[in-house]
């Protein structure tokens, strides 16, 4: 199985009261279970707040420690969720939250396209 880092979730770190207040959350990555704090990556962040939801995702979200061992802040790591390499494509994919998973537009090529109750297999 594949593994390789491919790129990390930056942004602005606030709180989740904060994140209430702001309109969009389309940005927005929970750093914890707890909900206390969430990357908001609206205005300020790299290519990965462009990642999508997908039934059946090839990349994989952790929680990375590099400067520091404080839990609430962990930097958020992508890597590859695949068996081989060979398989990468330029289309990358994520597996939401399941809190955030309810229904979702997904392509499912057994139901067609459009809205579905999603839970990813490769949790």
């Amino acid at each position: 199985m594949a593994r390789l880092f491919l790129n990390r979730y930056v942004g602005e770190i606030i709180s989740e009261a904060e994140a209430e207040m702001r309109q969009n959350d389309a940005y927005l990555f929970s750093l914890d279970d707890k909900d206390l704090y969430c990357i908001d990556a609206r205005f300020y962040g790299n290519i990965s707040r462009f990642l999508n939801h997908m039934c059946e995702p090839n990349l994989f979200a952790c929680r990375v420690f590099t400067k520091h061992q404080d839990l609430r802040f962990p930097h958020i790591a992508f890597f590859a969720n695949m068996p081989d390499l060979l398989q990468f494509s330029p289309e990358c994919s994520i597996s939401l939250p399941q809190q955030l998973r309810a229904t979702v537009a997904c392509k499912n090529e057994a139901r067609g396209p459009g809205l579905t109750h999603c839970f990813s297999t490769s949790q």
